[in-house]
């Protein structure tokens, strides 16, 4: 069993998902899974992903159903200690991984670790999207109704935790703002 199982999910994005898939294989943490859902790409995705030669790597494929359906069939398939899930089109710096699995170690008791986002721009400014001042821990419910701060590509979770939690496959946006509010409900 791998330490941690990520999960991305995809739909015509072959050249940003080639760069997120670079940025999970390159986590200092190596005990890895990385379970790339492809939701019925046609821009040679497919073709794409059967070049890279790393064993950590599954891919499933699944006709288009939307973000949270291809995420539902990663989690599904996937057997790690933690789970992360990655955007196809976001990207993780190469500690990203042993940080959020530290914290979890370290607290026992809490089922998700997060972290702030930034948002790189192509004229190479960074900026904090959101800022640490809106964080919250312990109980979450009332900080998360008020500040949907915890996103996808930014949490890290216990696979325990999200026992029986899905993302609801009938959203079109803030699907993942529902599944940890949900998550917050039950943890």
């Amino acid at each position: 069993m791998p330490q941690v199982s990520v999960v991305i999910p995809t739909f015509n994005r072959r050249a940003l998902l080639l760069e997120a898939v670079a940025s999970v294989l390159a986590q200092t943490v190596t005990d890895l899974e990385l379970i790339v859902v492809d939701d019925g790409s046609t821009d040679g995705t497919a073709e794409a992903l059967a070049g890279i030669a790393d064993a950590r790597l599954r891919i499933l494929r699944q006709p288009n159903g939307g973000v949270s359906r291809a995420r539902n069939l990663g989690m599904a398939h996937a057997s790690g200690e933690f789970l992360a899930f990655l955007d196809s089109d976001d990207l993780w710096p190469a500690h990203y991984l042993a940080s959020m699995v530290a914290a979890l170690q370290a607290d026992p008791g809490s089922g998700l670790a997060y972290a702030c986002l930034d948002q790189h721009h192509p004229d190479g400014r960074i900026e904090e999207r959101w800022a640490a001042a809106r964080t919250a821990s312990g109980e979450v419910t009332a900080a998360l109704l008020a500040f949907g701060f915890v996103y996808c590509p930014a949490a890290v979770l216990r696979r325990s935790a999200v026992a029986g939690i899905w993302f609801d496959a009938w959203l079109d946006f803030d699907e993942d703002y529902d599944f940890f509010l949900r998550l917050s409900l039950c943890t």
